[in-house]
């Protein structure tokens, strides 16, 4: 990879906070990729739209307890796959869900992530069938509130301790290497994840094949 010039650093430090990655990169004649990825190595970040500064240590104990069982009852801690750009570039997204269609709830739990510094996101879902009830959600996504809320309530999980578990590894794994290539161990916990969430009947049979990606197979034939 062509190294940086002294003028090209100092360029990258003052603009990165202003210009997006895509105007940087077509001005040093770079990739978007390789702009994030010099940025990270520097230390560099983009302010944030939303701020987000969780703080769970405010929360009650019965406050940590309600959010706990609505998450063992009708959340779920998961990871996906998700394709970004025109190559489609694979990304492992994470992101805890609570789901149900009782609004109240909901708009009870989402207040009080908020007001202890999270920034859940809301989602309705309506069926075409106009007699069932549409179905809300609340969705957290960045990692430094994932981490934040499964760490102070991963003991009081039952159904999804060992998803929360599994969570808590791979975001602190990411945490820690960005824009790095993701390892093949944080692929497993990807699998073992997806594995946990997939339904089964009361003899722990799998009610349906759940297909692996071709893609996510092949890192299985390289290692």
């Amino acid at each position: 990879m062509r190294q940086y010039t002294l003028e090209e650093l100092n360029f990258l430090k003052e603009g990165y906070s202003k210009l997006r990655a895509k105007e940087i990169a077509q001005k040093l004649g770079r990739t978007e990729n390789a702009i994030r990825m010099q940025a990270w190595l520097m230390g560099l970040k983009k302010p944030s739209r939303i701020s987000s500064n969780p703080s769970p240590e405010k929360f009650t104990d019965i406050q940590l307890g309600y959010i706990a069982g609505l998450i063992d009852g009708e959340g779920t801690i998961s990871i996906y796959v998700n394709r970004k750009g025109k190559r489609k570039k694979i990304f492992l997204s994470r992101g805890i869900w609570i789901r149900m269609t009782h609004f109240e709830t909901i708009s009870v739990i989402k207040e009080l992530l908020k007001r202890n510094g999270f920034n859940p996101v809301y989602l309705c879902e309506r069926h075409l069938n106009r007699k069932h009830r549409p179905t809300h959600a609340i969705y957290l996504y960045r990692s430094n509130e994932i981490l934040s809320l499964l760490k102070v309530i991963e003991l009081m999980l039952i159904t999804k301790k060992e998803q929360a578990r599994l969570m808590i590894k791979f975001c602190e794994s990411r945490e820690k290497r960005k824009y790095l290539p993701y390892t093949s161990e944080e692929w497993n916990i990807f699998k073992e994840i997806r594995n946990l969430n997939t339904k089964r009947d009361k003899n722990g049979n799998l009610f349906r094949e759940y297909q692996l990606d071709p893609i996510i197979n092949s890192v299985d034939k390289n290692e």
